[in-house]
């Protein structure tokens, strides 16, 4: 990406927004043992009525709290993700073995997982302010 925004002479800082700006820059605020990468996902988010409450963000561009709280809160979102492809196993194991109970739990799940994603989806402009955005969005992939 450097090499590439020097071609085009863009001289703007310059992130990823998935990789860079968002799921490689945070931190479990209480890390039991920091040196050890391994967790499970479940340990990101301790509590949906404070989804942030275990994160702390590193790198900040504006470093406010509405930055942190949009940033943050997309980590809280893919820390669930396991949640639908694990109902999705179930789901194509049910139709491969025709057990309708498996797909029938594997669609429950889904729609759990749905639902608590939304749950977090929704209190996205409670964590980041609307008016806000601006101030941060312009260091995202560079535009």
């Amino acid at each position: 990406m450097k090499m590439l925004a020097d071609r085009l002479n863009y001289k703007q800082p310059l992130l990823d927004y998935a990789q860079a700006y968002a799921l490689y820059n945070w931190k479990l605020t209480n890390d039991p043992n920091p040196e050890d990468p391994n967790y499970h996902n479940d340990d990101i988010v301790k509590s949906l009525e404070d989804p942030l409450g275990n994160l702390e963000l590193i790198r900040k561009f504006h470093g406010g709290v509405d930055e942190h709280g949009f940033i943050l809160l997309h980590v809280a979102i893919v820390s669930k993700s396991y949640k639908q492809s694990r109902a999705y196993d179930k789901i194509y194991a049910g139709i491969e073995t025709n057990d309708r109970d498996l797909v029938n739990k594997g669609l429950e799940e889904s729609v759990a997982f749905l639902e608590e994603i939304n749950g977090l989806f929704n209190s996205m402009w409670t964590q980041s302010s609307p008016a806000a955005y601006l101030k941060f969005r312009t260091f995202i992939m560079g535009i």
